[in-house]
């Protein structure tokens, strides 16, 4: 919760820093603007990045008896017809907690 709140807090801040520059200049909508004014007015110099992964797995008071754990394969192909974002997790144990956390930073020029 406390990430939470610094990143409210931090886009507000940059908010008001928009908002503060557009007020200062005239801003026309009555003509397209050129490539040069619009470049005045592109928020990418502001940009923050801003990343939160919490994982907190417990495993407690477990037993495995008598198992049998074999072995684990992805066949050649398994991934071919695969687009985007993918993950594989592969797991041939016993008592075993997996997490995944996948974050992704896009910017677009």
């Amino acid at each position: 919760m406390k990430h939470a709140a610094q990143w409210i807090a931090g886009m507000a801040i940059a908010l008001m820093a928009v908002t503060a520059q557009a007020a200062d200049q005239e801003i026309a909508f009555a003509h397209p603007m050129g490539d040069e004014e619009l470049a005045q007015y592109r928020g990418a110099g502001l940009a923050m990045n801003y990343n939160l992964s919490s994982l907190n797995a417990a495993l407690n008071n477990t037993s495995a008896v008598n198992t049998v754990s074999g072995g684990n394969v992805l066949q050649s192909g398994a991934l071919t017809q695969v687009s985007g974002i993918t993950s594989v997790i592969q797991n041939s144990g016993n008592n075993v907690i997996i997490q995944s956390n996948t974050i992704v930073n896009l910017t677009m020029n």
